[in-house]
């Protein structure tokens, strides 16, 4: 039994302008594609996830198995070198990203992500051609159970 989750309750209208705070060859890597931490292993290991949206500005935080779905929509915008996130679970949350092609990945991942959260803690997601999303409409078809 498959169900379709709707995702977008409410878009956020404004833009932010992110091409003053990445380089754009990073920016075009980060925005747009699915990054996870992991390929899972059997139907109910968890993968998390992030998905950022280069307009108008929020990114879903995923965790999914085959049998759970759990996708959190945050905003976020560039303030003095690292970006001001608020979601529904988070206040003031401060994240810098980092996105890079990386040797180490494991197989079949091309590029690395490092989220660096305002305390210091840093998550590695992973990402390969492939993983674009070209539409944030497109992106609804990911939370499908």
């Amino acid at each position: 039994m498959k169900r379709k989750m709707t995702i977008f309750a409410v878009l956020l209208t404004s833009s932010i302008g992110l091409a003053k705070l990445w380089a754009s060859s990073e920016k075009d890597l980060i925005e747009n594609r699915v990054w996870i931490d992991k390929i899972p292993s059997e139907a109910r290991d968890l993968v998390h996830g992030r998905v950022f949206f280069e307009e108008p500005g929020f990114y879903y935080e995923i965790e999914q198995s085959a049998f759970r779905n759990y996708v959190d929509l945050c905003s976020y915008k560039p303030h003095h070198g690292h970006f001001d996130v608020e979601c529904q679970h988070l206040e003031d949350m401060k994240l810098t990203l980092e996105a890079y092609e990386c040797d180490d990945a494991p197989e079949p991942f091309e590029y690395c992500l490092e989220v660096t959260e305002g305390d210091g803690r840093t998550k590695t997601f992973y990402s390969m051609e492939g993983m674009e999303i070209d539409s944030i409409e497109e992106s609804a078809s990911l939370f499908s159970l």
